[in-house]
């Protein structure tokens, strides 16, 4: 019996930095296989589905396809820590893919999706506060990826910038194609944050979307039931009002703290100084 195919790369992050956009662009070519459910969260919240269950992911895969997923909460803070050594006992060889943006435009980004589905109701200023919140954590970068230094080889974690993902000269892009052995080639097409411009949701449209209610009711015109739905789900390009104010400077002192770390072990340095 064939061994069951695993990871040759791992996109470990972050979130709102363009990671859908580069598993996209990396499943469109003939070399690589990256896995039709992205997010797959083996090392972290889905550990308990099984080996067997995770390498049937790859199944579909040629024999001469790299194959890999990506999931950004492996370098969540709850997770980095067992991800990072459940990752380097089953795939001690793999690749590894960081891809960062901005510490504080990737906070504003998931501050904003958290305001339009409704799971954040504080400020900006007040959410980036609070102890443990996920909208710090998540940007500190260099803490996140510390389980990994440690455990896999220096020439086997490849970071990038989500800014250069998108630049035109592509440079993300073919730095992550040489870190997977690919020849170079353009981008496949352009990356989009489109957070920023969708609707805001409170919980009690979702409730009802997810409910199907209006569909259901019997005789409903169409013109009603789409002023309906407008008036449900806030139709327009209204975004969280505080999302572009100002980060408290305790916060941005702690992040470029950490981001000096990073700078420090790649050898470089990733953005300028700024709130």
């Amino acid at each position: 019996m064939s061994e069951p195919r695993l990871p040759d790369f791992v996109v470990i992050g972050a979130g709102k930095s363009g990671t859908t956009t580069l598993h996209e662009w990396l499943n469109q070519q003939p070399e690589v296989f990256a896995t039709s459910l992205k997010e797959p969260r083996y090392f972290s919240r889905d550990w308990s589905k099984g080996l067997g269950w995770y390498a049937g992911l790859f199944a579909g895969a040629a024999a001469d396809q790299l194959v890999g997923e990506a999931s950004t909460n492996y370098t969540d803070e709850e997770y980095c820590e067992v991800a990072a050594e459940r990752m380097v006992a089953t795939i001690p060889h793999a690749r590894l893919v960081y891809l960062l943006r901005h510490p504080v435009e990737r906070l504003r980004s998931q501050y904003r999706h958290n305001w339009r589905r409704a799971v954040e109701a504080q400020t900006l200023p007040q959410a980036v506060c609070r102890p443990g919140n996920p909208y710090v954590g998540r940007s500190l970068y260099a803490s996140r990826l510390q389980p990994y230094i440690d455990r896999f080889a220096r020439e086997q974690i490849c970071v990038v910038r989500f800014e250069d993902l998108v630049d035109r000269d592509g440079r993300a892009w073919q730095a992550v194609l040489s870190h997977l052995g690919l020849a170079p080639r353009p981008a496949p097409g352009e990356a989009h944050n489109v957070t920023a411009e969708k609707p805001r949701v409170s919980p009690v449209v979702r409730r009802i979307e997810g409910s199907g209610l209006l569909r259901r009711l019997p005789g409903v015109p169409p013109s009603i039931e789409r002023w309906g739905q407008e008036v449900l789900t806030r139709v327009g390009r209204r975004r969280a009002a505080d999302s572009d104010g100002p980060i408290p400077d305790a916060v941005l002192d702690q992040l470029w703290h950490d981001i000096g770390r990073l700078e420090r072990w790649l050898g470089h340095e990733l953005w300028p100084r700024g709130g």
